[in-house]
């Protein structure tokens, strides 16, 4: 049983990890521009302790009007893990994500924090190792 449960969490993490890395690299494809890239992984690494500090639900809306593409990415990943308990939420908007946060109970507010912060860790790695610093 042991086993079977390290498996599935190595399973999520490696899924977490092609995810993220898929996201980055399509940031450097389709912004050729440093600035926006610097910018870009200068968010992602800031995002894990902002979610600590200020919660789940106000950090998204804080990224869906600060740096779209990072909150469209978060909800992407989100999308794939609960497309049932999204799916009433996922056409109603650009906000749908928050709102969808925001109707949580408490256990799983906390479940989807922890998942964001473990995904956005991913993409903060391979942004630092992937963006190269503006000089």
């Amino acid at each position: 049983m042991l086993g079977e449960t390290t498996s599935v969490i190595k399973n999520m993490e490696n899924e977490r990890a092609k995810d993220a890395l898929k996201n980055v690299k399509a940031i450097l494809e389709k912004n050729e521009d440093k600035k926006q890239q610097t910018v870009y992984k200068a968010h992602v690494k800031k995002l894990a302790p902002m979610i600590q500090v200020n919660g789940l639900a106000q950090t998204m809306a804080f990224y869906l009007y600060k740096q779209e593409t990072i909150y469209e990415q978060i909800r992407g990943w989100i999308m794939q893990q609960e497309s049932e308990d999204f799916e009433e939420f996922k056409d109603k908007g650009k906000a749908d994500f928050v709102q969808f946060i925001i109707e949580q109970e408490s256990e799983e507010y906390r479940r989807l924090t922890m998942e964001v912060i473990a995904y956005v860790q991913w993409l903060a790695r391979f942004a630092d190792g992937l963006i190269e610093k503006e000089v």
